[in-house]
């Protein structure tokens, strides 16, 4: 940032200050001696209130500095170490200094209750328009702060927010009405400590729960979906909630006015001045985010820009009683007052029976003008991105908004606690240790359910019975004894019901069955079984003592044990694993080694690249090399492992470079092609997408649907139909809160099937594809038989065919924020904030790439407003520029990601910094099938490569198009045409005829029979 003061020391050790030149506009001073000239500086002897060390503290009168002694540099609260909440107004995702949560949703203004308040264009006139010269300051500009200070107060006489009337809660399902006074203290002083998190929901869920332990384990899952940072030991959030609610009992008389609640929030300021002091008739203090003293505070006022963490906020109390309360720039102050010849004229005893005499001398008005003037330049920049400075103060201020209710549904359903009067199913327990993995134990339950009182769904004529099975494992503290919860787990069943069996009276007992591991001691197990036909359950604990499991032991039952004693054959000397160790890194490419983790009986390992053969190995550590190219492009990676007698026993995958939003799903065990008689152990992989969770994972054994599993391990034996008959083992993996087909992947095994089986993948080839006509608009009215598909020249037929205008669109914004681009910055920022208010819909997602000599996630992808506009503010065009290795970078993001993909590129299309070339930048972008729309701006006239042939050429690849324009003025134009654009494409799919080698590129093209009209899309694919 560039300051309008600098600071030196002359030889003599003395500070001075050093003036720039101003810049146009600019007030020909700095602006602290500007408004010593105007009048408008704080008187001298004035006292400071610090709040210093989590004490309070007075200090003795000082003289404010003179013109040659610097800026008063207040100090700020304590704060404390990191921040994750929203520590300083960062809203960025950055590890220990930035804020993983939302600033706000969209919908959410100002909290109720507020009055009517101050106007904030009125109060900053004097400063947003013409200043004085120096010399004689005009009344008008005399008051205006002193009108602030007046209509504060007057406010507080005005009213308050009405305390809101308790909401009644409903029943918990055991019929017991919740309660906060029934909980034990320390979990009701919990429920008081984070009162400013909690939701409804989740008060409600929390005072339902019957057991302590119950209570504990909401505890921790209560934190851990707070948690920014969930693969790491430590939860940050929790910490600095704590710390701050610490600094708070100690900092505020109470923590209920507006200054704990914000400082609580969103932690302390980095300035905090005491304006008006508190024998003063109006207390007002000015806390500064994002700043270290008042010279920076100075020099973001004088070049009127402010970095995404900066801005200012104001406080205020009334004769020192009451609550404070953060000021509202709509708050209205009327400037009406303010008579010719510069007489403040209050009516009567005054604005709401406060007169001006009330007010007491000694407030710091210059340093009440910074803050007013912070807000009036992030009004300036809120407004032109649609984002206001009262609606973030207002939100600040609102209780932190809970995470989706995700956590709470998955955590309800977890529950062994039964509904009051539900009628019993008649069920039997059996417990076994089939084998061990690692250092832990298989424990096997079989819960065998009879079918007399479960209920019979019939539908079309399919006959099943569905059960859920619920367990807890409990473990006795170390230091209390009490009991905590170790771990919970979640299975549903269907058994399909065919022939004579209908009728229920001769269908055998179910069994449910379920494998978890732990490790050897005592522990408790609380199960509960569902019937999902009807309403009846079945619940049962005991103690459960786990013993150390060299070899596998028998079942119980006799009669059951050779059903599932092959399914678990692998477990007798420890299940075999081997996984892949992922690189460092996400963009990979050049010469790399990738190692293993081994465990049990393992004689070698084959590894496989893209399903070739690349190299076999006997010798441990299980380790290959791999030579990936230059290009870092999506290869898949595979490490099978084999026994002596050169059986595989175990496999793993790995996709180098693979997209951060990729979900699949994948068969470990069974193994294709193998023999099973009685039973086989499923055991499968799951890569769910970066942010999402899986809602369940089904399993089927042929077209009948098993077992449906939630959470790891995914294992569970399964029963088959008698003999070797060919089997198909299936998962279905679906994601939380997905629609359509992207929320479902499968896998697929088939065992006892002939050794010349062969797997046939079939793939739909998608092509997004835009019809203009001679004047170069989109021709919206053409049916199928007007286009035709050359693959390699071949044509192919179209499978599927409609018009696009509601597919999801998932877009980045990539924006060069290069030292070229410093003049133009501001208009492209708000045409990329306009862009996405007219474009995206609630079903479509953009993010946003900034880069210069290196490319940064601004914005991930989201397709709330706000959010988007966080990643635009205080932006600074500086460096060079790596446009080819940004462009990639931009594709790697957007890759696996479902539905309608683009790049909105603005750039002059210069690169002078970046690792890979133009022709790696197109190849990329080929293997990435998304659409880039260039936008050159001001290109220059010599440039190593052309850049207008360059943005050109990156566009027609890829089925976008190329707009060039010399001024920021046009960009509003030239988005609307790209979102007009990407509404107004047809979709067509078809499956490839070719039998070109799985590597080769192939080309692609549309033809359409309509006189004048082109088509575009890409110019090709990879398979």
């Amino acid at each position: 940032m560039h300051h309008a003061v600098l600071l030196r020391r002359d030889p003599q050790g003395v500070r001075r200050r050093r003036r720039r030149q101003p810049q146009a506009g600019q007030s020909p001073l700095p602006l602290r001696l500007a408004l010593r000239r105007l009048g408008l500086a704080a008187d001298r002897g004035r006292h400071r209130g610090r709040l210093q060390g989590g004490t309070r503290r007075s200090r003795g009168l000082r003289r404010s500095p003179g013109p040659d002694q610097g800026a008063p540099e207040p100090r700020p609260f304590p704060v404390p170490v990191g921040g994750v909440l929203r520590d300083r107004g960062d809203h960025r995702p950055a590890r220990h200094a930035a804020d993983p949560l939302p600033l706000g949703q969209p919908g959410r203004g100002v909290g109720a209750g507020r009055t009517a308040g101050l106007h904030l264009p009125a109060l900053t006139e004097a400063y947003t328009k013409e200043r004085p010269a120096p010399g004689r300051p005009t009344v008008r500009s005399r008051v205006l702060i002193r009108a602030f200070l007046i209509a504060a107060a007057a406010l507080l006489l005005a009213g308050g927010t009405a305390s809101a009337a308790k909401k009644k809660r409903p029943p918990c399902q055991d019929g017991r009405q919740p309660s906060v006074e029934s909980l034990p203290s320390n979990h009701r002083q919990w429920t008081e400590e984070v009162a400013l998190l909690l939701s409804d929901e989740e008060i409600h869920s929390f005072l339902c729960l019957s057991q302590d332990y119950q209570r504990d384990a909401f505890i921790a899952e209560f934190w851990k979906a707070r948690d920014p940072y969930p693969d790491t030991a430590r939860n940050e959030f929790r910490e600095h909630w704590i710390e701050r609610l610490s600094m708070v009992r100690q900092l505020f008389e109470n923590t209920d006015d507006e200054r704990a609640r914000y400082y609580l929030l969103n932690g302390p300021p980095g300035v905090h001045v005491e304006i008006c002091p508190r024998r003063s008739a109006t207390s007002i203090e000015a806390w500064f985010y994002g700043f270290e003293d008042l010279s920076q505070v100075m020099g973001a006022i004088f070049s009127r820009r402010l970095r995404h963490d900066q801005y200012a906020v104001i406080f205020y109390r009334r004769l020192g009683v009451g609550a404070w309360r953060a000021w509202y720039p709509s708050e209205e102050l009327s400037i009406s007052a303010l008579q010719p010849g510069g007489r403040l004229d209050l009516p009567g005893a005054g604005i709401g029976g406060l007169r001006r005499e009330d007010l007491g001398a000694g407030c710091k008005e210059e340093e009440l003008g910074y803050a007013l003037q912070i807000i009036q330049i992030l009004n300036d920049w809120g407004g032109m991105l649609g984002f206001f400075y009262e609606r973030m103060i207002g939100e600040k201020l609102e209780p932190i908004e809970a995470p989706s209710d995700e956590w709470l549904r998955t955590f309800e359903s977890y529950s062994t606690d039964l509904p009051s009067g539900a009628p019993q199913l008649a069920a039997a327990l059996d417990v076994s240790f089939p084998g061990r993995k690692e250092s832990r134990t298989v424990v096997q339950t079989l819960v065998q359910v009879e079918p007399e009182g479960a209920a019979l769904a019939d539908l079309a004529g399919a006959r099943s019975y569905a059960f859920e099975l619920i367990g807890e494992v409990l473990r006795a503290d170390a230091v209390t004894s009490a009991d905590r919860l170790f771990e919970s787990f979640r299975y549903r069943f269907e058994f399909p019901v065919e022939g004579d069996e209908a009728s229920g009276e001769t269908s055998p007992a179910m069994p449910l069955v379920a494998q978890r591991y732990l490790r050897p001691g005592e522990y408790k197990l609380i199960l509960r079984v569902d019937d999902l036909n009807g309403d009846a359950v079945w619940r049962h604990a005991e103690p459960l003592v786990v013993p150390r499991v060299e070899e596998a032991a028998g079942w119980t039952e006799a009669d059951l044990e050779p059903i599932f004693a092959e399914a678990n054959r692998s477990l007798a000397s420890g299940e075999p694993t081997i996984r892949i160790i992922p690189p460092g890194g996400e963009l990979v490419s050049g010469y790399l080694r990738f190692d293993t983790a081994v465990t049990g009986p393992v004689d070698k390992v084959r590894f496989t690249l893209d399903d070739k053969d690349l190299f076999t190995t006997k010798r441990a550590p299980y380790s290959v090399d791999v030579r990936l190219g230059e290009l870092p492009r999506s290869q898949m990676l595979r490490a099978i492992a084999f026994d002596l007698e050169g059986s595989q026993i175990a496999s793993d995958s790995y996709l180098i470079n693979g997209s951060p939003h990729r979900f699949d799903v994948r068969i470990i065990e069974p193994i294709p092609g193998n023999q099973y008689s009685n039973s086989v152990r499923l055991r499968a992989q799951v890569t769910v997408p970066e942010g999402r969770s899986l809602e369940e994972l089904q399993v089927f054994r042929n077209t009948d649907q098993v077992a449906t599993l939630y959470e790891e391990p995914f294992t569970v034996p399964v029963e088959l139909p008698g003999g070797r008959e060919l089997t198909i083992i299936r998962i279905v993996g679906k994601l939380l809160d997905a629609e359509g087909p992207a929320a479902f992947v499968e896998d697929t095994a088939i065992i006892n099937g002939p050794a010349t089986l062969e797997e046939v993948q079939v793939d739909f080839v998608e092509l997004y594809t835009t019809v203009d006509d001679r004047d170069r608009r989109p021709l919206l009215d053409l049916g199928q038989d007007a286009f035709q598909v050359l693959e390699d020249g071949v044509a192919q037929e179209i499978l599927r065919f409609e018009r696009v205008d509601d597919t999801p669109l998932v877009g980045t914004i990539l924006l060069d924020v290069s030292a070229s681009m410093e003049e133009r910055l501001a208009e492209s920022v708000k045409a990329a904030a306009d862009f996405f208010q007219q474009v995206i819909t609630e079903r479509d997602e953009l993010s946003i790439v900034t880069f210069n000599d290196r490319p940064h996630l601004a914005s991930p992808f989201t397709r709330d407003r706000i959010e988007f506009a966080k990643g635009l503010m205080g932006l600074r065009a500086e460096r060079g520029t790596a446009l080819y290795d940004s462009l990639i970078f931009t594709l790697y993001h957007l890759n696996g990601l479902p539905g309608q993909r683009a790049v909105l590129l603005l750039s002059d299309g210069v690169d002078e910094h970046s690792r890979y070339d133009l022709d790696d930048a197109l190849e990329y972008a080929r293997r990435s099938e998304a659409a880039i729309y260039a936008i050159g701006l001001a290109l220059p006239k010599k440039a190593k490569e052309s850049p207008k042939k360059v943005l050109e050429q990156l566009a027609l690849e890829t089925g976008g198009r190329a707009y060039f324009v010399e001024s920021t003025s046009e960009l509003a134009a030239v988005y609307d045409q790209i979102g007009l654009e990407l509404r107004s494409k047809y979709f067509l799919a078809y499956q490839s005829s070719s039998t070109a080698p799985s590597d080769a590129f192939r080309r692609v093209e549309v033809v359409v029979d309509e006189r004048g009209a082109r088509a575009r899309t890409i110019r090709g694919y990879y398979p």
